[in-house]
């Protein structure tokens, strides 16, 4: 499911996404998923703006009037079961299972 349905989701029991803010927290997570489906989750990490980076090093605005505003900017983090359940970023519309 989307991020938003499965923060929605996460609400309605009475809870929320899982929050990961640190090795710790990914760890633990990592190993009770692993034990259960295996499979990707989203967690409570949520951004609709990714700075640009230049080759200089420098970091550019969030929106400019040279950018088509219907690019796709909202990302959302999950713990990537290709990844050893490392943080990786994905489209929140994209369907994964979730933690909360």
């Amino acid at each position: 499911m989307s991020h938003k349905d499965a923060s929605t989701a996460c609400t309605n029991m009475g809870g929320h996404l899982a929050d990961v803010r640190g090795p710790q927290d990914q760890q633990l997570l990592a190993d009770l998923i692993s034990r259960g489906n295996g499979v990707a989750h989203w967690t409570s990490i949520e951004t609709s703006l990714v700075p640009s980076l230049y080759c200089d090093g420098s970091y550019g605005a969030g929106s400019s009037s040279w950018i088509y505003e219907n690019t796709p900017v909202d990302v959302c983090v999950l713990l990537d079961s290709d990844h050893n359940y490392k943080r990786n970023y994905h489209l929140c519309t994209e369907g994964h299972n979730y933690v909360c």
